[in-house]
Formats: C-alpha cells, sequence, structure tokens
C-alpha cells in the first residue's frame, strides 16, 4: 500500500495476465499503473483500453516492463 501512501488514493490490484479491465473498471479511477513481470493477457486489447481511458480525461503510469512481450503476436495483432 505504499503507493496509497504517496498517492494519497484509493489502489486496487488487477492482474492483467489473466484478463483485461474493463472501460468502466478503469474509468472509477483517477490514475492506473501499470506493471507487467509477464505477458499481458491481451496486449492490444489493454492497450487500447489505456488509450481509451487516456482520452477520457485519465492518468497512466508506465512502469518497468509494461511493455513486455513474449515475441509471438497474437492473431489479433495482425
Amino acid at each position: 500500500m505504499a503507493i496509497a501512501a504517496l498517492t494519497g488514493g484509493t489502489v486496487d490490484y488487477f492482474d492483467a495476465r489473466v484478463g483485461t479491465p474493463t472501460a468502466p473498471q478503469l474509468a472509477a479511477y483517477q490514475a492506473v499503473y501499470t506493471y507487467a513481470n509477464g505477458a499481458y493477457s491481451d496486449l492490444v486489447l489493454f492497450g487500447d483500453r489505456l488509450a481509451d481511458y487516456v482520452d477520457a480525461g485519465g492518468k497512466v503510469i508506465l512502469s518497468v516492463f509494461c511493455t513486455y512481450t513474449s515475441g509471438i503476436i497474437s492473431a489479433a495483432a495482425s
């Protein structure tokens, strides 16, 4: 909860390796911090959701490994 102490905001955890947060889930927060220590469940959809969130006025903080890829591009991305 060190992030909550620094920001004064609500901190929740979502494992994006097993699913992708919906737009309404993201909209409930003033900022999203993404940290990956593995591949995202759907990297294209997650990226699109984060972009839409920023376009709607949200803030995204990209951390270490957030651009991690396994070297495999999904069929949806091609």
